[in-house]
């Protein structure tokens, strides 16, 4: 409990080489409330570990009991400033190379309401697991209210989280949030206006993870430009109703559209 708000935190002690990411998604159980891990079939959440290569590739992981007291410093901020009815983690390890190269060793994603999910590089410092816990944080409280399904859905999404962070945190903002200038992402931005409504998931990684013709993290820093551009010109920062804030409304009272 933190603030009368029921915690859980799932993760693992000892683990061994030779686990799969198959092996992780069987050692979660199905919950009535968010399935498993917040994906309603085990199928699905063996899938997202498929993707994060959820494995160690050497002798043992990161000191767990590390993990979890940054991860209980960062819901005392996050929780103070915008409670939820309750919060679930789920923590596993990762050997993708592109988390530990470019990400500090640790990233997370979230899928459902008041559920996130963490992934720890073996070789981590856990510098990086503060910020991402707080964007995680911000994900998993805004689908209490708000579905993510076009690319500017999205791109406020992160752009949301990313500000978040910034004001929870303070310091200088995560590298995609600033892999663009604003003039950049505005630039960007304009070439994505007629498209802003689209579903497809090849355009969100093109957009996103550079995989097409944008640069890598475009959505990240176009969404941070923009939600700053949307804070500046708001009377008060009152993050439980920004958190809420529905996708349009940043679009238009930003000046972006």
């Amino acid at each position: 409990m933190i603030n009368d708000i029921p915690i859980a935190i799932h993760t693992f002690d000892d683990i061994e080489s030779d686990k799969t990411p198959e092996d992780f998604a069987s050692f979660i159980e199905e919950d009535e409330e968010i399935g498993f891990a917040g994906f309603s079939k085990r199928k699905h959440l063996t899938n997202i570990l498929r993707f994060y290569d959820a494995r160690i590739t050497g002798e043992s992981w990161v000191n767990v009991k590390d993990v979890l007291n940054i991860i209980k410093d960062s819901l005392v901020k996050c929780i103070r400033v915008a409670p939820v009815q309750n919060i679930r983690i789920f923590v596993f390890p990762t050997s993708y190379d592109f988390i530990k190269e470019k990400m500090g060793g640790v990233s997370g994603a979230c899928f459902w309401k008041n559920t996130m999910l963490v992934f720890i590089h073996e070789n981590s410092d856990l510098t990086a697991l503060l910020k991402t816990i707080v964007h995680e944080y911000a994900h998993a409280f805004s689908l209490n209210f708000l579905k993510r399904e076009t690319l500017q859905d999205h791109i406020v999404f992160e752009g949301v989280a990313e500000n978040f962070v910034d004001s929870i945190t303070g310091g200088k903002p995560n590298p995609w949030a600033t892999a663009l200038n604003k003039e950049e992402s505005k630039r960007i931005f304009q070439k994505l206006k007629s498209k802003m409504n689209s579903k497809r998931n090849d355009l969100y990684e093109e957009v996103f993870f550079g995989t097409g013709q944008y640069p890598l993290w475009a959505g990240y820093s176009i969404g941070y430009h923009l939600v700053s551009d949307y804070l500046r010109k708001i009377p008060e920062t009152n993050w439980p109703k920004i958190l809420k804030t529905p996708t349009e409304e940043f679009l238009f009272r930003s000046g972006w559209m």
